[in-house]
């Protein structure tokens, strides 16, 4: 499965006000969801060149996200306020991007899709985790196996 694409375009960073102020890229008409823990969602993507993963977006007050743009990244990037850079980023999740013998496993199977369906987050991505590592198909095969 596709990850799914939240935002693209051309932003200018800003700069919040203040000693130690953050610097940021805002996702203007992007906004958060009750369902995510403090309104983060995590995400991956590219700022210019620069690829990206396990970030986190956070909300202002009224709920639009921002992308806090840490030293490091800044750096890399060569830019600092005032500079504009193009801006792709999609949601960054295990269930979203998954794994492909598990989805194809869970399509054929809808008893497996059931005990999947009803794991807990913590099951399932220990499950996911077991797959990814897997060293061959025969492992994933047999991981599967025992979880379902």
């Amino acid at each position: 499965m596709e990850a799914k694409k939240l935002f693209e375009g051309t932003i200018e960073i800003q700069r919040f006000e203040g000693k130690n102020a953050w610097t940021y890229i805002r996702l203007e008409g992007l906004k958060t969801s009750p369902e995510n823990p403090f309104g983060w969602l995590r995400v991956k993507g590219k700022i210019d060149e620069i690829s990206f993963e396990r970030y986190h977006l956070m909300p202002f007050g009224n709920g639009e996200l921002f992308f806090p743009l840490k030293a490091k990244l800044r750096k890399q990037l060569r830019k600092e306020k005032g500079d504009k850079v193009h801006f792709v980023c999609f949601i960054d999740d295990p269930f979203t991007d998954g794994d492909k013998d598990l989805n194809e496993f869970l399509q054929f199977d809808s008893e497996a899709n059931l005990k999947w369906k009803n794991m807990n987050s913590t099951q399932q991505r220990h499950i996911l985790h077991k797959l990814q590592t897997a060293k061959n198909q025969e492992e994933k095969a047999s991981i599967l196996g025992k979880c379902f």
